[in-house]
């Protein structure tokens, strides 16, 4: 993944913008195709490496409660899911 934090730089008028990462590297380009304005989308994309982060954090405490409730079982398979998403790699698919 590129390195966090991601920023975005975007257009007077907020149809188009850039992801960089730290390095000041482009991640995306975005560009709006309806009449709504992007930001609320760019500042999700951005957040992406934080939520990983703290998906991973989750996931280390959810893992010593195992079996202890299907509650706690169901979201360790979800954010377990979610980091796979996040991470995909081509062994992944093989």
């Amino acid at each position: 993944m590129s390195p966090a934090p991601w920023q975005y730089d975007i257009n007077k008028d907020r149809s188009r913008a850039l992801i960089v990462d730290a390095e000041g590297f482009t991640v995306a380009y975005v560009t709006r195709t309806g009449p709504t304005d992007i930001t609320i989308d760019l500042e999700l994309m951005t957040a992406a490496p934080d939520m990983l982060d703290a998906l991973q954090r989750a996931r280390e405490v959810l893992l010593w409660s195992l079996g202890d409730d299907t509650r706690i079982d169901a979201a360790f398979d979800a954010v377990t899911a979610a980091i796979n998403k996040a991470t995909y790699t081509k062994e992944q698919t093989a």
